[in-house]
This record gives C-alpha cells, sequence and structure tokens, in this order.
C-alpha cells in the first residue's frame, strides 16, 4: 500500500469505527445494523492490519529467497525449522516456515540416495553440534565446491548456510596457475622454480640428500625470432616444452627460467651422474628434427649443471639462490666454450665470476672518476731510423686494485657497454697529446670491434680531429680481423668514409685470424701490423719468419707499411728487417710510458742507432 493510499484510507477507517461506537454508546440495545456496523469496523481494521504486515514482511522473503547462499535455521534438537528456496532445493521441501519442524533424520532420509551429499550433511551436523562458529569447504561428486558456515543461535540452534564457490574456487586456481606457471609453455616459471628447489634443499634437515639443476640454453632462438617471427619461437619454445615434458623422469620437475632458457631441477639420486643422464636425453629431443611453418629446424642446447650433496645439519646451508647461480655460471662457461655442450660447476667459475664483478665495478668508478690514464709507446722505422709514431695504451689507475691493464678491462667494457664512452675518451686526449709531438710522429689508436660498429664512431673520430686541431694524416686507427666479420658491405663504407677524412687504417694483430690475407685485398689498408706471436718464434721457427716474408711481400704490392710487433731482443729486430718489414714495436726499443714522460724519450729515440739498417 503506498503512502498517499494508507493516508486517505486510515482516517476513512477511523471514522467509520468511531461512527459504529457512537450507535453503541447512544443505543440503548444493540440493534442488527449497530452490530453489523461494529463487525465491519473489526473486519476493516483487522484487514489494514494484515495488509501492513505483509506488505512489511514480502521484500524480507524476497530478500532471503533470492540469496545467492542456501540458507536453514535449526532448532536445538537439529531440526530444521526455516529454508530458504536454495536450501529447501538440497532436500526437495517446501521452503519457509516448517510447522513443524523437519526433523534431521528426514533430511537424512531424503538423502539417501546421494552419498556424497549425505556425508557433507552428517559432518556439518557434527561440526554444528560443537557450538563454535565455523567455515568449511566440501566438494560434491560433480566437482562442485562448496562453501560451509555455522553460526549459534541464542536458542541452542544454528544458521547454516551453503554457498557454491566452484567458479570462484576455479578463478583463484586460475589466478594461483598463472602466478607459478609459464603462460606460454604452461612449465614452472623462475619464481616458482625458486621455490621448489627451496623446498627440496629444506629435506636436508632430517637428512643427506644430493639435488642437482640444470640449465638448457637453446643455441640460435634468437635469429629464429628475428628471421621468422615471433610466433614462430613461441610455437617452437611450446613443442620443445611439450618434449621436456614427456622424456622427463618422475622424480624432475622443468621450468622456464629465461626467454630460451630450460631448468630441470633432479633429487635424490646419485649426482651428477643423475641429472648429465637426464641432460643427454633432453638435448636428444631437443635435437630431433621438427617441422615448424613448412621448415625442419633441428635445435641444439647448450648445458650448464650445478650439483650438491648436503650432510644432515650441515655447518654452511645452501639457499636456492646459489644453486642458481651454479647453474648459471656452468651454463655461461658452456656457451663460452664453443655451444651445444655440458658444463659442470666448478668453484673456480665462482671465482672468475667474482673477478669480472670487480672488474666491471671498477670500470664504472673510473669512468665516473676519471680514473683512466693515456700511455704511448713508441714504434720505430727500422729502415731510415727514428720514431714513426705512437701507439697510445689505456690503463686504469685504481685506488684499491692498482694499475689494471686493458686486456683485463677492454673485454669486460665491451661487454657492459661502455666501449664506446671509453674509446672516444681515448681518442680525445691522444689527438690532444699527439698535437704536442714533432709533426712527422704519427698517433696510432687501438679500436674495439664493438666501438668500430658503433653508430657514433665516425663522429667521434671527427670531434677529437677537430676539437684537438691534430692533422687527419698523423692519427692512424688500429682495428683487428673481427671488427671486419660483421657487415662487408657497412664496414667497407665506414672505412672509405674515414679515409676520405684523411686519417690512416692499420690492421693488427695480422695473422691470428683465418682470413687476414683475403682482408688485405678486400679493405684499404695503409699499414698491416704482425701479431707478437710470430715475431716471438721469428729466430726459432723458419715457418714464423715464412710468414712475414709472406705479409711483406703481400703488403708491398698493394703498397702498405708493415709492423712488427713485440720486438724484445736483437736477433727478432734483425730478422723482421730481414724479412722485409719496415717497422718495428717492442721492449726492446721502449715500454709503454707516460704522457709526461714522452717528449724526453723521443728525443732519445731519435738518436737510437739500433734502428737503422
Amino acid at each position: 500500500m503506498t503512502r498517499v493510499a494508507r493516508g486517505i484510507f486510515f482516517p476513512v477507517i477511523g471514522l467509520y469505527v468511531l461512527g459504529a461506537f457512537y450507535l453503541l454508546f447512544t443505543e440503548a440495545q444493540l440493534s442488527i445494523p449497530v452490530v453489523a456496523h461494529i463487525s465491519m469496523g473489526c473486519v476493516l481494521l483487522l484487514a489494514v492490519w494484515w495488509m501492513s504486515r505483509a506488505a512489511k514482511e514480502q521484500p524480507l522473503d524476497a530478500a532471503f529467497n533470492d540469496m545467492p547462499q542456501a540458507l536453514g535455521l535449526f532448532d536445538a534438537g537439529g531440526n530444521l525449522t526455516v529454508s530458504n528456496r536454495e536450501f529447501a532445493e538440497f532436500f526437495d521441501l517446501r521452503h519457509g516456515h516448517h510447522q513443524p519442524a523437519v526433523p534431521y533424520h528426514e533430511l537424512e532420509r531424503r538423502l539417501s540416495d546421494d552419498f556424497n551429499m549425505l556425508g557433507i550433511l552428517r559432518r556439518t551436523r557434527e561440526r554444528m553440534l560443537a557450538g563454535d562458529v565455523d567455515y568449511a569447504y566440501e566438494t560434491r561428486d560433480d566437482g562442485r565446491v562448496l562453501s560451509i558456515t555455522h553460526r549459534p543461535t541464542e536458542g541452542g540452534g544454528a544458521i547454516v548456510t551453503f554457498h557454491d564457490i566452484t567458479e570462484r574456487r576455479f578463478a583463484d586456481l586460475r589466478v594461483g596457475f598463472l602466478a607459478s606457471h609459464d603462460m606460454l609453455t604452461g612449465l614452472l616459471n623462475r619464481r616458482a622454480f625458486r621455490d621448489k628447489i627451496e623446498t627440496a634443499l629444506s629435506g636436508s634437515v632430517t637428512g643427506s640428500l644430493e639435488i642437482a639443476v640444470l640449465f638448457m640454453d637453446l643455441n640460435g632462438f634468437k635469429s629464429i625470432n628475428e628471421v621468422q617471427g615471433h610466433l614462430a619461437g613461441d610455437a617452437l619454445l611450446c613443442m620443445l616444452a611439450g618434449r621436456i615434458k614427456a622424456a622427463l623422469p618422475d622424480n624432475c620437475t622443468a621450468a622456464r627460467v629465461a626467454p630460451d632458457v630450460f631448468g630441470v631441477l633432479q633429487a635424490g639420486v646419485e649426482q651428477p651422474l643423475g641429472i648429465s643422464t637426464v641432460a643427454k636425453t633432453l638435448t636428444e629431443r631437443i635435437a630431433a628434427p621438427l617441422e615448424l611453418d613448412d621448415t625442419v629446424l633441428r635445435m641444439t642446447a647448450s648445458c650448464g649443471l650445478a650439483h650438491l650433496k648436503i650432510a644432515h645439519a650441515s655447518a654452511d646451508p645452501v639457499e636456492a639462490d646459489d644453486l642458481f647461480k651454479m647453474a648459471e655460471l656452468a651454463l655461461s662457461h658452456a656457451k663460452d666454450e664453443g655451444r651445444s655442450t655440458l658444463r659442470i660447476f666448478e668453484p673456480q667459475m665462482a671465482t672468475t665470476a667474482d673477478k669480472r664483478r670487480q672488474m666491471e665495478i671498477a670500470i664504472r668508478e673510473a669512468i665516473t672518476m676519471d680514473l683512466f690514464e693515456v700511455y704511448y709507446q713508441p714504434y720505430m722505422n727500422i729502415r731510415q731510423g727514428g720514431v714513426a709514431g705512437c701507439e697510445a695504451l689505456l690503463r686504469i689507475h685504481h685506488p684499491s686494485l692498482g694499475l689494471i691493464s686493458p686486456l683485463d678491462f677492454i673485454p669486460v667494457a665491451e661487454e657492459i657497454g661502455a666501449i664506446g664512452e671509453v674509446g672516444a675518451m681515448v681518442l680525445r686526449r691522444a689527438c690532444q697529446a699527439a698535437v704536442n709531438w714533432p709533426r712527422d710522429i704519427k698517433l696510432s689508436v687501438n679500436v674495439s670491434p664493438l666501438q668500430f660498429a658503433g653508430r657514433d664512431f665516425l663522429h667521434d673520430v671527427s670531434d677529437a680531429l677537430a676539437m684537438s686541431g691534430l692533422s687527419a694524416s698523423r692519427l692512424d686507427l688500429e682495428i683487428t680481423e673481427s671488427a671486419l666479420l660483421a657487415d662487408t658491405d657497412q664496414t667497407l663504407t665506414l672505412l672509405r668514409k674515414l679515409l676520405a677524412l684523411g686519417v690512416r687504417i692499420s690492421m693488427d694483430d695480422f695473422g691470428v685470424g683465418y682470413s687476414s690475407f683475403n682482408y688485405l685485398r678486400r679493405f684499404p689498408f695503409d699499414r698491416i701490423k704482425i701479431d707478437r706471436s710470430f715475431v716471438r718464434d721469428v729466430a726459432s721457427h723458419e715457418d714464423a719468419i715464412a710468414i712475414v716474408r709472406a705479409a711483406t711481400s703481400v703488403a708491398a704490392s698493394l703498397g702498405m707499411i708493415v709492423t712488427a710487433e713485440g720486438i724484445e731482443t736483437q736477433e727478432q729486430l734483425d730478422r723482421v728487417r730481414a724479412g722485409g718489414c719496415a717497422e718495428a714495436q717492442g721492449y726492446f726499443f721502449c715500454p709503454p710510458i707516460r704522457a709526461e714522460n714522452l717528449p724526453g724519450v723521443l728525443r732519445e729515440l731519435a738518436r737510437d742507432t739500433r734502428a737503422v739498417a
């Protein structure tokens, strides 16, 4: 009944009842009309009361029966007194108030054919009789999951709810699965794999344990992504993951720990024999031909493994991260040694890795604190005498590590991407220093292959010459054969642009590579430097001096100068001069020296008669 209707209806009924009572008290005798008026008034009042009560209870009943949970009210004897529609459907009952209450044994009888639900009812009753607020999860035969709660009431009974949470539970399980598994392959992800190792290591608390971790890196996977696309790469990973899972023993767990790296954990087996056998099986499965987009591929894998035997109550507890790092170091060594190999972790690998990290820190400190210093080693004209030029050689003066050789820090600088910045700095400083030398002395600067391939290298050279004022003809850039391997056309274009600036180009470490003579024909070099390994043996090995003669003969026909590196004795000098070399460099004449000592050394070397033929 609406508020407006009640505002009209109740005053009218009130007037009618008042009129009936007035007739009652003004008539001496109760006539039939009077009695009829009074009766009608009472009926109307009762109707009003009932409609008002129904109006209040109807929303409550609707809400009660529209609840997603099944709700039942039990008395102290365990009899069902009230149930909503969902609860009643479990027992094929009429919902609402039960008068009389439905006995518990009647509920059991109605579930006699559903043993699963009957068991759920009995366990719920046991928990209900305990009298505490309780929560439980029960699973139906069809896989659906019920969340069951019961709360005691004041009269000794209980309110029980059954809630079907199957969809929510599956959603939670999916979230949990995705949190611990790789979405692409379905294998454990890196974090979950680490947790698995941690769990396995915890077994050593109660006794000895042998545990091993294997990492397998897919060789050439990056090129497949680049050539055939990431979808093809993803398909390949899924196929290989399937092969790994199919071939994996029951005592192993597999994971995808990096984009192209799979991991395997094995515990409880004699190691490293157990995991080595697994590695052999898996690499064979990986290497089996597979078809991808009408292309037959044969993949290979580099493997690194680490294993531990942990005694009970070990004094040196091992964590999952330690085993992870060991396997990663072993994998790194396997890749460095030619790929498609297996390496087992050895303690010296960790020592090497620590030194490398220490060197990386030292390089970054040298850049920030300006700890670099350029030394210079003169090289001589061994035909006419005098100094032909000086090679710039970089050092790091570190406050705790002392003087660090470029042989130690240049490879690390290349790995961490700092070689471009360091190389540009050397060019600027060396050009600035060479401006103050006699004009007939050239400056030679070593160029890293990665620096040479950098987009800014040509700019760095131009900038160093412009800032210093050094003539481009006095600058000699020394590059190794490895700098020429990446992209022939691009490399040739860069060399021609450098030559257009007026700088000179030398091939350093000639003879070490496989194609040194071929590069002499293809690229426009001004000078070649014969590697010290050949110079060292010229006095005792005829093949070494034969290579020197061949190099000088080819160089002469192409208009190139030949410099012999690493001269330490008079005999070596005589042999390379006889072999046709025009220049020589080494400790026999002068070691690398600091910039401030160079002017005096240059004056002394200008008078050095050993360089005169």
